[in-house]
């Protein structure tokens, strides 16, 4: 990359007069550059280019998102980073269904690499699993079923088992 490209990458990054939308989230101001954010995924772009509302406005309120993650989407948009260990996971379970939602194909597959499911809890691996399975997310899927099959390498575990799922299990009973 050209150092001037460089150079304006950084400026639409960190140059708050070109901050030109704010969004309003559970209360808080998240002021963004509306030109970055549509060149960062497709949600954006139809929001704030296309036919919309929202396009005309520079004030624009989010009723039903979930704060932390979309502050976690701006901070990846903007540092190209995601921090996920100080999330609970019901937040992190929001910041996989926010991303879906937002067709931001980047940060799911930041996600997926970042994400050690053997770190989380069974139910948690049972939601993320079928909320894969209904939005067709396969590689997602594959990861959730490989965690299900350490499970049960170790030991079968009849609690664990009660909690799986319709799908799951019929996803994992189905398989070679």
């Amino acid at each position: 990359m050209s150092k001037l490209k460089e150079i304006l990458l950084i400026n639409i990054r960190t140059d708050i007069d070109l901050f030109d939308v704010l969004f309003i989230v559970d209360g808080e101001e998240i002021k963004v550059n509306r030109t970055l954010l549509a060149a960062s995924c497709v949600y954006f772009k139809a929001m704030l280019f296309g036919n919309t509302n929202e396009a005309k406005q520079s004030k624009i309120v989010l009723k039903s998102t979930p704060k932390e993650a979309f502050k976690k989407v701006i901070k990846f948009i903007y540092a190209d980073e995601c921090f996920i260990e100080d999330l609970a996971e019901e937040q992190l379970f929001e910041l996989i269904n926010l991303a879906h939602c937002y067709q931001f194909e980047e940060l799911l597959k930041c996600l997926l690499i970042k994400i050690t499911l053997e770190n989380y809890s069974v139910d948690f691996n049972v939601a993320l699993y079928d909320f894969c399975s209904k939005a067709q997310l396969k590689d997602w899927m594959n990861a959730c079923l490989n965690y299900f099959d350490e499970i049960f390498v170790s030991e079968v575990n009849e609690a664990n088992f009660a909690k799986f799922s319709k799908l799951l299990v019929c996803d994992l009973t189905a398989r070679d």
